[in-house]
């Protein structure tokens, strides 16, 4: 980022969410997810209030619907953040998307379409 002279804001990381996880979810899990969301937790990672959809990467699989997005500040903005807008969690979900890359058109993907709904119903997103 330095090389390139940019400042990133802070880091978003995608977690799975025991809270949107079934139980059979959980025991397929190499790592307990309770224990995962603390580890991030521990760490100055916030939570933003948004379930965010990992469409489809693979042929026949269905997208991940258990999954947060955490979001850790470097920053001052981003320290003193109490939630944050419907445009920049927009960027930052299509960015995630463009960095796993997925199957087709991303307009006719149900996941992708169901979150773009749920963002276009709020201004921003309570960080936790």
């Amino acid at each position: 980022a330095r090389e390139l002279l940019c400042y990133p804001k802070g880091l978003i990381i995608q977690v799975s969410d025991p809270e949107l996880m079934s139980e059979e979810e959980i025991k397929q899990d190499p790592i307990d997810p309770w224990k995962r969301e603390k580890f991030w937790k521990k760490r100055g990672y916030r939570k933003i209030a948004f379930n965010f959809i990992q469409p489809s990467i693979r042929i026949n699989e269905p997208p991940l619907e258990y999954l947060s997005l955490y979001m850790f500040p470097y920053c001052q903005q981003w320290k003193n953040m109490e939630s944050i807008s419907k445009d920049d969690l927009w960027n930052i979900i299509n960015c995630f998307i463009k960095c796993t890359g997925v199957l087709g058109d991303l307009e006719n993907d149900t996941a992708y379409r169901k979150m773009k709904e749920e963002i276009t119903k709020r201004e921003d997103f309570k960080l936790m």
